[in-house]
């Protein structure tokens, strides 16, 4: 009986055990289930003037059109319907018109509502300031207007070849002289745009908010990435300076977020610029320095942003702080051998370390078994790849022979994120050319046929690359840089099918705390000779404190044939084998060198504001957006005033002088000094006479300034016998 006692009580506790068990479980499940609030809150601040900026010769806005920037991007209107009606503006660009795509705009329309017109009327047409017979001067604008769908038209004002070989003429469009995009390529292959933009009017009343310019979609980065206010977690600003913050709170949580309370004291360097504040409903208001807002209720997956602007302390100066460092720049080479049998076509893939993006790869062919041919061996593909989320090279080789050859497969790696310096890191930009350019299916064998890839002006063309397509044979005889091009001269069959293409390195890295760095890149070249059936090398050197990361040959003759080439370091080596039994050859072999360190960078002054967010259930989040002050404490005018663009003298990385516009209301002599990120790059002493208009002003550069490229912003600083003053100035070409 004890026995079954204690089994019975067993039974029973048991039993209790499970019932607890799963009650608990429920509870805890119950407990996960529950809904409840997430907020965050984000804080970015945005310069008012917008990084790209229109070109003023080019503009077309007139007495009754406006526009100004706002939070949503630009607005844009007219008054009435008359000739004066016009808003268009234009930005400055260098794109062929092969690699443009299907430009539009991103268009709000403000309007009556119903509004009788139709929605396609009275907004305004993408406009394509266009080179049609590429000889560096405009000949026309090719408009696309919504209304007539994807059809482009030229105005009477076209050059005549321009309207006489548009590919379509008829009424029913803009003008008589019309066709597609694709029409128009077609029509004029070498066509090259100069400019692009918007244009409403004239003669139409409208009005709208433009939120982004999409231009060459997946060819050309344009102003990273649209042209509407750029909110970001830093800026680089200068004393005095006016920007405008956006605070976003968002409930990214499964209940309603009650009791929401946004507060941002404003920190002394920074002043609210009164009857700026845009609250969207949610109850803000400026009590001296400090914003509070009484938000209410936030149900979930809803979101809100309030916007106000502030001032710079013009009293502020990262004058007397000094310099940090520049970062450091790596560059990695990795290889793999290459064995490739006879009448084998064979692929192999070299990668490199993670982070690293390649600037160059191919294969080096060392040696082909006695009575054999280097000629065999031809290389159909050599390309960046990528496999398994890391960067890297493949090529893809054929041996026509029968003998073995063998080599290697090289890449050369340029690290992603350039090293610390001053706390912080900077990522390297990279972008896409005009786009893989194919061979002339149509062109006899062996035409030693030039093809030609194209970076964004102020790139450097990285990572040559082509593919052959399965069947055809094409020999690259010449691969090399010119400016911010890529060339290549190829001889093939009829008929074969064939692209090449580089990607393009930006000069200026992506911004991080507010300021971005300069890469310095350089080339080097010269010239070697290959005696009569014999095989030879050519050095290749970069500066002792450089890496080689792209290079490049150009031979005289198809029987100068190139075997491949390597990185080591600083340099490059060339092999080449002269198949010709009588001459030597020569060949012009260059390197694109980049510096192991970017220059010095100035010490910032940093403004940094926080923004804080809580809630009935979430306690406080915040968010800080910095301000990195370069420059003087502003001074009284010296009566010198500098225009907001400058121009460029000399070719790309050998600019000699920038010339500025200035003008004095009386009599003025004045030093300049203009800088970037700290640096001078263009020095000079100069005197004006009185006048409100303003003169070209010559200034020299500096060994630091040959680099400037078109869109860099700089500060120019004039000094007076009672003042100084700076000025950012953009460069526009």
């Amino acid at each position: 009986m004890r026995r079954k006692h204690q089994l019975r009580r067993g039974g029973v506790l048991a039993a209790v055990g499970v019932t607890a068990l799963v009650t608990s479980l429920l509870t805890i499940q119950s407990a996960q289930a529950a809904p409840t609030a997430d907020l965050s809150v984000t804080k970015t601040v945005a310069h008012l003037t917008p990084p790209a900026v229109f070109d003023p010769a080019l503009s077309d806005t007139r007495a009754t059109g406006h526009y100004e920037w706002t939070s949503d991007g630009l607005h844009i209107r007219t008054e009435g319907a008359t000739s004066t009606d016009k808003v268009a503006e234009y930005i400055d660009t260098s794109t062929p018109l092969s690699a443009v795509g299907e430009p539009s705009l991103d268009y709000t329309k403000i309007a009556p509502n119903p509004d009788p017109e139709g929605p396609l009327n009275h907004i305004p047409g993408f406009q394509l300031v266009t080179d049609f017979d590429n000889n560096g001067t405009p000949d026309g604008i090719l408009v696309g207007e919504p209304i007539y769908g994807n059809d482009w038209w030229v105005p009477d004002s076209a050059a005549s070849f321009v309207k006489s070989g548009a590919p379509l003429h008829g009424t029913g469009f803009g003008s008589t002289n019309h066709g597609t995009l694709d029409q128009w390529r077609a029509a004029f292959p070498n066509a090259n745009v100069l400019a692009y933009g918007f244009s409403l009017g004239s003669g139409v009343q409208g009005e709208g908010v433009i939120h982004a310019i999409n231009f060459a979609d997946g060819g050309y980065d344009v102003a990273r990435p649209w042209l509407s206010l750029g909110y970001q977690s830093s800026i680089q600003a200068a004393p005095g300076e006016t920007v405008e913050y956006r605070i976003t709170v968002a409930n990214k949580g499964t209940a309603t977020a009650g009791t929401v309370v946004v507060t941002d004291p404003l920190p002394a360097d920074l002043t609210y610029v009164t009857g700026s504040l845009v609250d969207n409903g949610n109850g803000c208001a400026f009590t001296g320095q400090k914003l509070t807002c009484d938000a209410g209720s936030f149900p979930p997956g809803t979101s809100s942003s309030i916007y106000f602007k502030a001032k710079v302390s013009d009293t502020v100066s990262s004058a007397g702080m000094g310099s940090t460092i520049g970062h450091i720049v790596d560059v990695q080479k990795q290889e793999v051998f290459a064995d490739l049998p006879g009448f084998q076509t064979k692929t192999y893939d070299v990668m490199c370390p993670a982070g690293y993006v390649p600037t160059d790869g191919g294969l080096l062919l060392d040696a082909v078994d006695q009575d054999g041919f280097y000629s065999a061996i031809v290389v159909m593909k050599s390309a960046p790849t990528v496999l398994g989320g890391v960067n890297g090279w493949t090529v893809t080789a054929s041996n026509l022979g029968e003998e073995r050859g063998q080599g290697k497969v090289k890449v050369t790696c340029l690290a992603g994120t350039i090293g610390s310096a001053n706390g912080h890191t900077h990522e390297i930009d990279t972008t896409s050319s005009n786009g893989p350019r194919p061979l002339s299916a149509g062109a006899s064998g062996n035409a030693g046929e030039l093809v030609t890839a194209t970076c964004p002006a102020g790139s450097t063309p990285i990572a040559p690359q082509h593919s052959v397509a399965s069947g055809s044979i094409a020999v690259v005889r010449s691969s090399y840089a010119d400016g911010n091009s890529w060339k290549w001269v190829v001889d093939h069959e009829a008929g074969t099918v064939a692209t090449f293409d580089v990607d393009c390195l930006a000069s200026q890295t992506k911004s991080s705390s507010g300021h971005t760095a300069t890469l310095p890149i350089s080339s080097e070249s010269h010239t070697i000779t290959v005696a009569p059936e014999k095989r030879d090398e050519g050095i290749e050197q970069c500066g002792s404190s450089e890496n080689a990361i792209v290079g490049g040959f150009k031979g005289e003759d198809a029987e100068l044939l190139s075997l491949g080439k390597e990185p080591r370091g600083n340099n490059y080596m060339f092999r080449f084998y002269n198949d010709d039994w009588e001459q030597p050859w020569h060949a012009d072999i260059s390197v694109t060198c980049v510096g192991v360190r970017t220059p010095d960078e100035p010490r910032y002054y940093h403004v940094v504001n926080t923004a804080t967010v809580s809630s009935d259930s979430t306690g406080p989040r915040s968010s800080s957006a910095d301000i990195a002050i370069v420059g003087d404490a502003v001074q009284p005018s010296g009566g010198v005033l500098v225009g907001p663009t400058a121009t460029r003298s000399g070719t790309d990385g050998h600019i000699k002088k920038l010339t500025l516009q200035m003008a004095c209301s009386s009599a003025c002599a004045f030093t300049v000094k203009v800088l970037q990120g700290g640096t001078v790059v263009a020095k000079g002493t100069k005197s004006l006479a009185g006048s409100d208009t303003p003169k070209n002003v010559v200034v020299t550069t500096t060994r630091a300034g040959k680099d400037l490229t078109k869109n860099d912003v700089v500060t120019v600083k004039v000094t007076t016998p009672t003042s100084t003053t700076s000025t950012a100035v953009k460069i526009k070409n």
